[in-house]
């Protein structure tokens, strides 16, 4: 039948090869009746699948790690890049004022700029990028003269780590940050640099002082001889608590204009934050307005695209845990 031919024509084909080896390949299989291979015999075919998967698998996991190591790395802000900044501009003030950008004139002025705090960097304890981008646009005001003095607000978290170093508070890291933004300021020349306030070297500021509500400040003087006070609000864990200690620094200090620079995605509850402390405490001589952050997505982009997807990731984050804040902050009548 069937399996005596099938064995006959393999027979042939051996014969016509007689100096190939023995194995378990080159001789005559075992046939059912039917003559289908079998079961007993070894079929590499029936294997195929589990060794594609594994390869598949292991090709995955090697490409996936060069890129880890080797992130591509974009100029520009990327398609989810720009979703992302126009969902946190979204809850930003559209009353907000832009300062900072213009010589002459001051349209825009403020006795004092209050930076809020936000998350430190868990290696080096230094601003992370959102961070900076706030104080940056807060000292770009203070240089071009269109805002007096400074506030940096924020407590710390753990105050020591695992490793046993000491974290500083968001309003010194802030503080050290803007003092090194003011040293390498770059010198205007011409008519109207006598309006620009900076560079300013270390050496031109006091000593830490403690003011009555507790609170370190530090007096400086500016290039044109005008002096001037940054004060370290070191004790405020929320945006209430940003709102309320900051506006004890004001009210001591007799400060009227007030210029809040905060992250876009947070500026709907902190405007709302500060004018509901504003009207509790009677103060209606103190009028707040909040700044557009003109350069966030540039100031706060990352080169590399590790780095760029953890900053995404937590753009995602802060602007579903902001929702959630703002709920929870009208339920308990904050805002």
């Amino acid at each position: 039948g069937n399996t005596t031919v099938l064995q006959q024509e393999y027979v042939n084909i051996t014969t016509s090869m007689p100096n190939r080896p023995k194995n378990k390949f080159n001789r005559i299989p075992k046939l059912t009746k039917d003559g289908k291979l079998d079961p007993s015999e070894f079929q590499p075919h029936a294997f195929m699948p589990l060794w594609s998967l594994t390869l598949s698998v292991l090709f995955l996991s090697l490409v996936i790690g060069f890129y880890a190591r080797n992130p591509p790395i974009a100029q520009e802000s990327l398609p989810l890049e720009r979703v992302l900044a126009k969902a946190h501009q979204y809850l930003s003030d559209p009353e907000g004022v832009i300062i900072g950008r213009k010589l002459g004139g001051n349209q825009n002025r403020f006795d004092v700029g209050v930076v809020l705090g936000a998350r430190l960097n868990e290696t080096d304890f230094q601003p992370s990028l959102r961070l900076q981008s706030r104080v940056r646009h807060a000292v770009d005001g203070f240089c071009y003269g269109e805002v007096e003095h400074l506030i940096f607000s924020g407590a710390s978290g753990k105050k020591v780590v695992g490793d046993g170093r000491k974290r500083p508070s968001e309003a010194a890291a802030m503080f050290e940050f803007a003092l090194a933004t003011v040293e390498r300021a770059p010198k205007m020349s011409g008519r109207k640099a006598e309006e620009y306030r900076c560079p300013i070297e270390r050496e031109r500021f006091s000593e830490a002082k403690r003011d009555e509500n507790g609170n370190a400040y530090y007096v400086g003087e500016d290039k044109n001889g005008d002096q001037f006070t940054w004060v370290l609000e070191e004790k405020s864990f929320s945006t209430k608590e940003n709102a309320e200690l900051s506006l004890n620094a004001i009210v001591t200090r007799e400060w009227n204009s007030v210029a809040v620079s905060t992250s876009h995605f947070h500026q709907f509850r902190s405007k709302r934050v500060f004018l509901k402390a504003i009207e509790t405490r009677r103060l209606s001589k103190v009028k707040v307005k909040m700044l557009k952050q003109v350069q966030e997505s540039s100031y706060s982009r990352h080169k590399d695209g590790r780095e760029r997807t953890r900053e995404f990731a937590i753009g995602q984050f802060d602007f579903v845990r902001e929702l959630l804040a703002i709920c929870y902050y009208k339920i308990r009548r904050w805002i």
